[in-house]
């Protein structure tokens, strides 16, 4: 009689049983995902290097948390639309998007960090959307 998953005990289990055994076949593997492309960024907010860096340390700080570069359940920064830059600032500071899970952070970061934040994410946008078109332009 074979045991049910109950009866087995750790000391039952056996290192020669492997998936293979279990009759199935190859495991199919996911298609690929396909890279969210990069809008083109509204016009840089400040090209100064302290305030850029500022951002960085921020974003790094506050948001990298929750927000990474690249494919993610949240979404990358780098890539908002024009309505999203829009209301950057309510989103962040007045929770314009809390029903989304994105609550406010106006306990945490005033209204110049939040701006630059948002410096640093457009300018690393515009070097993404720069990639993307360069590696568009180079393919046939």
């Amino acid at each position: 009689k074979q045991k049910t998953a109950y009866e087995i005990r750790p000391r039952d289990w056996s290192s020669d049983v492997c998936s293979s055994d279990l009759g199935g076949g190859a495991v199919p593997k996911p298609p690929a995902v396909a890279p969210y492309p990069f809008v083109e960024p509204p016009a840089p907010l400040t090209t100064d290097a302290a305030v850029l860096q500022h951002g960085e340390t921020l974003f790094i700080q506050e948001c990298s948390r929750c927000h990474q570069f690249g494919p993610s359940v949240t979404p990358d920064l780098r890539k908002l639309n024009a309505g999203l830059h829009a209301m950057f600032n309510d989103s962040v500071l007045k929770g314009a998007v809390a029903p989304t899970g994105m609550e406010s952070f106006s306990d945490i970061l005033s209204p110049a960090e939040v701006e630059a934040i948002h410096a640093y994410l457009i300018n690393e946008g515009w070097k993404g959307w720069r990639e993307q078109e360069a590696a568009r332009s180079k393919t046939p």
